[in-house]
């Protein structure tokens, strides 16, 4: 998150490539909801592990 963005207490936000947003089964967010069920989950996959991709998409979301 940025310094001035807000997100409700336990919230997590992951960007990454296809794993991060699921592909083959394998899933950031699967995984926090098993490990720890308190936690609201959201991701983003964007494919070939693109940097660039990946922070254009986050710079998005600021204000």
């Amino acid at each position: 998150m940025f310094g001035h963005e807000y997100a409700p207490p336990r919230f997590l936000w992951a960007v990454g490539d296809s794993y991060v947003g699921g592909a083959g089964g394998v899933g950031l967010p699967a995984v926090a909801e098993t490990t720890d069920a308190s936690h609201q989950m959201v991701s983003t996959g964007i494919g070939g592990s693109n940097l660039v991709a990946q922070l254009a998409a986050m710079l998005e979301h600021v204000h």
